[in-house]
């Protein structure tokens, strides 16, 4: 035990850099996982003489076979609870779209069933909150940040993540319509190595997810042009072997009628289909009850009862005031903070 103690930090050190490849993990993760590595390797040396970890002190490993190691934030245990909760509200439509997917997957059962790996990413960090264990597509496939034709993932087709990318049955991509065209040419030259595989996407079923009405890619100094042709729908990896699902919205017996109107209504303005005021121009009107005549009513509308609620978290987190500039936001931040109960205190450090 003294002589391991002695080398415990160059052995640590040693797997730490063995596990490299893992490059998206987190930092402590990275740790976690390098030193069960290291538990692993030291109790099969021990048994070669017969003896066990425990009988010199030293800890056994957490996770018996490194090949299967995956973080358990990416494990989801809820989902069966998820599905079996959300999969009777589906519309018609969307449970078209759902039979089509598992279709793919296994014409018998479903990827929930069968405990399958689904990989769930999005183009900004703001939309991974509304996925279930989502995170970034850029870190999920070690994207470059600036891509271009022959950029390649920085993911080592060796490591843990590319092992599960390997095994997904299915990969979700939230908001594409942010995609550079380049970036799935990447995905797709990546995907095929890793499969061995010519086929598209090396043979994985991918869901591109997307609203071309909102944001585009960014072109640095770039036209409407040159925006246009940096979008998915540009490459051939998109246009040649994508097929199309238009989702409408329907009445969800949850949801109140004043959202799915309010829903519409942000649609048709999208489509371009509301009448302007003023012929031959791009000016709308806003319906009555989404105007406000000063900032305090919209405070009061977003925040009602805000005194009532203010230490419910989830009351906190389902609103906010977005504005034009921070100022605005900030100015109200203030005024809703002065609202509350007790003494405004500033705390100071030193730096």
């Amino acid at each position: 035990m003294q002589n391991f103690g002695a080398v415990y930090d160059d052995m640590s050190a040693d797997f730490l850099y063995l596990r490299r490849g893992d490059a998206l993990l987190f930092e402590e993760a990275q740790k976690f996982l390098s030193l069960n590595d290291m538990l692993l390797s030291v109790r099969k040396k021990l048994r070669r003489h017969g003896k066990t970890n425990a009988d010199f002190g030293i800890t056994e490993p957490t996770i018996e076979n490194r090949d299967n190691l995956t973080s358990k934030a990416e494990v989801d245990d809820g989902v069966g609870n998820y599905f079996n909760s959300n999969f009777g509200s589906l519309t018609d439509e969307q449970r078209a779209i759902f039979d089509q997917m598992t279709g793919h997957i296994d014409r018998k059962r479903s990827a929930q069933k069968q405990r399958e790996i689904v990989i769930a990413c999005a183009m900004s960090g703001i939309d991974t909150t509304l996925l279930r264990l989502g995170t970034t597509f850029h870190r999920k496939f070690a994207a470059p940040i600036l891509c271009n034709p022959d950029s390649c993932s920085k993911l080592k087709l060796n490591s843990n993540e590319a092992r599960i990318i390997n095994e997904a049955c299915l990969i979700v991509i939230d908001e594409v319509s942010m995609m550079d065209y380049k970036l799935l040419v990447m995905l797709d030259r990546f995907l095929k190595e890793l499969m061995q595989c010519e086929k598209i996407m090396g043979g994985k079923l991918i869901i591109l997810m997307h609203d071309f009405r909102q944001i585009l890619p960014v072109v640095t100094g770039g036209n409407r042009c040159s925006i246009a042709n940096a979008t998915v729908v540009t490459t051939h990896a998109n246009k040649k072997h994508a097929s199309y699902t238009k989702a409408s919205i329907e009445p969800i017996p949850t949801k109140r009628e004043s959202l799915l109107e309010h829903a519409r209504w942000l649609l048709s303005v999208g489509d371009e289909t509301v009448p302007s005021v003023i012929p031959n121009t791009n000016i709308i009107e806003i319906p009555d009850q989404m105007v406000v005549t000063s900032k305090q009513e919209l405070e009061a509308k977003i925040y009602p009862n805000f005194l009532e609620n203010y230490n419910d978290p989830d009351y906190i987190f389902e609103r906010a005031v977005i504005s034009t500039t921070s100022d605005i936001v900030q100015q109200c931040n203030f005024e809703m903070i002065e609202k509350l109960p007790g003494d405004m205190v500033i705390s100071r450090c030193k730096v």
